[in-house]
């Protein structure tokens, strides 16, 4: 989503892009750079185009993710103030004349387009998926559900997790509460984070590990016949989730190696 701004139907439309659209760094060769948002996306699409563009400023309202680490020659810069029309302010007074294209990094809307819009899957103003289950089950009928929706998780381990829960409730080997608890749940997830819808599904460390270690302890409930020659779900066990909390000074010294020359296939080359 592109938030507006003041004056930004000013700007020159070409210079204003979204993280959604971006492919590859070369494509910004030569270019001076402003992303917007310092979350996963913003910290990702700064450490890519370091190695293209003329240069890459980031524009931050917030203390960073920690999990976000981007590369020291990136520059972050005041908030956004106004657009004008060929030239931006910050909130600080900065002015930047120079800048090529603006990238905001600044989230999703989300978009279930094979369901008409009066299924009501999904708020109006498109922040979250409602009617959910645990992130998963459709609370009206738990036949339908989402996968992978949870945001600012290890993908892999966390979406594993999720998979086999629903595959042992889809075989009966496990049940579900009441639709009443069911529909319960959002109200409470809503109530934590302070009714902000774009906050629904986000899962920051360490509710990612929460997240995912409740969906090992249901998958683990399921006690059949041959139940341990599945598919075991991913136990965070301390050991990992000591590195889970060690991934910002892992990720600056792999980047530190990455500048230093040391890991030349991650300088996105490809096509």
């Amino acid at each position: 989503m592109i938030p507006w701004v003041s004056g930004i139907e000013c700007f020159p439309k070409e210079k204003i892009s979204h993280s959604k659209y971006f492919r590859h760094p070369r494509v910004y060769k030569d270019k001076n750079i402003l992303l917007v948002g310092n979350g996963p996306s913003g910290a990702d699409l700064a450490n890519q185009l370091l190695g293209y563009a003329r240069s890459v400023r980031r524009s931050v309202r917030s203390e960073p993710n920690p999990l976000a680490v981007t590369n020291c020659k990136v520059q972050d810069v005041a908030a956004l103030k106004r657009f004008m029309k060929n030239s931006i302010e910050l909130v600080d007074g900065t002015v930047f004349t120079d800048i090529d294209v603006v990238i905001f990094c600044t989230g999703y809307f989300y978009s279930l387009p094979m369901f008409p819009k009066e299924a009501g899957f999904i708020t109006e103003e498109g922040s979250y998926v409602h009617q959910l289950y645990d992130q998963t089950f459709y609370a009206e009928d738990p036949t339908l559900v989402f996968l992978g929706l949870p945001s600012q998780v290890i993908p892999f381990p966390t979406f594993q997790n999720q998979a086999i829960v629903v595959a042992k409730v889809w075989a009966g080997k496990l049940s579900l509460p009441s639709r009443t608890v069911m529909r319960n749940e959002e109200f409470a997830r809503l109530e934590k984070k302070g009714f902000d819808g774009t906050k629904y599904h986000s899962f920051k460390f360490p509710e990612d590990i929460e997240l995912a270690e409740r969906w090992r302890k249901s998958a683990e409930e399921d006690k059949s016949m041959g139940w341990e020659k599945t598919m075991k779900p991913w136990h965070w066990t301390e050991d990992r989730i000591a590195y889970r909390k060690r991934t910002p000074d892992i990720k600056a010294a792999f980047l530190k190696e990455v500048e230093d020359g040391k890991w030349e296939e991650f300088q996105f080359d490809s096509p």
